[in-house]
């Protein structure tokens, strides 16, 4: 997988990209999949298998292959019960069914997210401070996590034109990473403490450089 994959998979989502559930944020699936698409139109998601269901728990696990590497999510839903009638004894056999289905489909569905997590999909929001968990419960902390996480320009769109314009000019981020900054081998290119402007700059001397 070449630096500009990883570069757009692990770029933080915007505002309206996340939702809330009981004051705890998530990923939207259906960025993700938008994300992944971006990323590697052929990504493919395994079909789930179980892999336990422990008294009220069903466990399941699915492989999501991006670029060719292949990486295993766990998904858990959690089994609810229909409400006793207190007239026969028994419970709606119907609902039952419904419920039952309903926590096999949310640990399938569960496993997207969490093996998008192994790309470091939504990397940003896990491991969070105290503070950062306090702002990310409401819309408003949220966009102001996402302001501070995103200061580097690298994270705030010029990542993605920087890597058209090294593309553009036929280099690849091996050669890029130990050469763009002087003293600096980059592992992601939020590292570097060259501004924009001073990176595509160098970007230009690169090409020029390994042309002659």
């Amino acid at each position: 997988m070449n630096r500009s994959i990883w570069d757009i998979l692990e770029e933080p989502f915007h505002v309206e990209e996340h939702d809330w559930k009981d004051a705890q944020i998530y990923l939207r699936k259906d960025a993700i999949r938008r994300r992944l698409t971006e990323a590697d139109p052929r990504w493919e998601l395994s079909q789930p298998t179980i892999v336990n269901v422990h008294d009220d728990v069903v466990i399941m696990t699915a492989s999501l292959m991006v670029a060719g590497i292949n990486r295993a999510g766990i998904g858990t839903g959690v089994i609810q019960h229909a409400k006793i009638d207190p007239k026969t004894g028994e419970s709606n056999r119907n609902v039952e069914a419904t419920l039952l289905a309903k926590a096999y489909k949310s640990a399938a569905s569960d496993c997207l997210p969490r093996a998008a997590l192994e790309f470091n999909v939504g990397w940003y929001l896990r491991g969070m401070s105290d503070q950062a968990k306090q702002w990310v419960k409401t819309r408003e902390g949220l966009q102001k996590y996402l302001a501070a996480l995103s200061k580097h320009w690298a994270l705030n769109g010029g990542g993605r034109r920087f890597v058209e314009k090294m593309e553009t000019l036929d280099l690849n981020w091996p050669q890029v990473a130990a050469q763009l900054e002087d003293g600096l081998t980059l592992a992601r290119l939020s590292d570097t403490t060259l501004s924009e402007t001073e990176a595509m700059i160098r970007l230009e001397e690169l090409a020029a450089l390994i042309g002659k």
